[in-house]
């Protein structure tokens, strides 16, 4: 089982990946932390999304935990599946697609899961892919990420029920 399921990506891997939240999960299981902490270093988007860090102490977790800000900007995204492609050996220049469709033709050592977003990413933009997959019966929605489930801070922030007077 990889290392991130357990942060969000669905059991289903067709199912995970056919959304933006599990291609950023892939990716980041698939990409060296030498290279994913490499662009927090250069990127100020990407400092700001891992903000209170420094890039040595970056974990894999730490990355998959704000997988979120990479599923919600299609910019931030595309800087990932940049760092994907670099870290693969894959020629700079082209668009992400050419890249994608590159790596899909020489992609013999990379997971199940990589070679499927991989292949995904050669066929479509993007931003094209929605952000997120609607659960299945199988699969109930549950709270979105960012909600905050302790009701004792949500009561101090005033969250809630109005309250009356």
């Amino acid at each position: 089982m990889p290392r991130l399921a357990r942060l969000g990506a669905a059991p289903n891997l067709r199912e995970s990946v056919m959304d933006r939240r599990g291609v950023a999960l892939v990716l980041f299981e698939e990409t060296s932390l030498k290279a994913l902490r490499d662009q927090v270093r250069r990127e100020r988007t990407w400092q700001t999304v891992y903000r209170g860090f420094r890039p040595d102490g970056l974990t894999r977790e730490e990355f998959a935990r704000r997988v979120a800000a990479f599923a919600s900007d299609v910019r931030l995204l595309g800087d990932l599946c940049a760092v994907f492609l670099d870290d693969h050996g894959t020629p700079r220049g082209g668009d992400l697609r050419s890249r994608f469709a590159e790596l899909e033709g020489r992609s013999p050592s990379l997971s199940d899961a990589a070679r499927t977003v991989v292949q995904t990413l050669a066929a479509a933009d993007l931003a094209s892919i929605p952000v997120a997959a609607a659960p299945t019966a199988e699969e109930p929605a549950g709270p979105s990420e960012g909600t905050n489930l302790d009701p004792v801070r949500e009561a101090e922030a005033g969250a809630g029920e109005p309250r009356s007077s």
